[in-house]
């Protein structure tokens, strides 16, 4: 069953999986809340991943403030947008998203190597 883009429910569970991972690492603590999950709080998986995708977001950008001097959050912002022009060079909107997709699902199959066959 695919869902918005192209992206199949699975993967956008998975991708708002890895945001969440990346705000816990950094101190954020965001319920398991998604779709199916004993929390579910019922809202869809794209509000989700769009929320932590903005949690995200804040959460770095507050933490250039608080922690790095002014010419030092020059030069963070500096880098931010060329990574940014970096990756619109590289490819396209619509190939990057390509990108994305294959390097979560590369995500996704080295975690079902991790874990092994059910039952073992």
């Amino acid at each position: 069953m695919t869902t918005v883009d192209g992206w199949t429910a699975e993967q956008w569970t998975n991708e708002c999986r890895h945001l969440r991972d990346a705000l816990s690492a950094l101190g954020v603590v965001v319920p398991s809340c998604l779709p199916g999950e004993p929390r579910d709080c019922g809202e869809p998986l794209l509000d989700h991943y769009i929320s932590y995708l903005a949690l995200l977001n804040a959460r770095v950008v507050v933490m250039a403030q608080a922690n790095l001097n002014p010419a030092q959050q020059d030069d963070f912002t500096q880098r931010v947008h060329d990574l940014h022009e970096q990756y619109e060079a590289e490819a396209g909107e619509h190939e990057y998203r390509e990108r994305l997709l294959a390097e979560a699902e590369q995500r996704r199959r080295a975690g079902d190597e991790q874990q092994g066959p059910a039952g073992s």
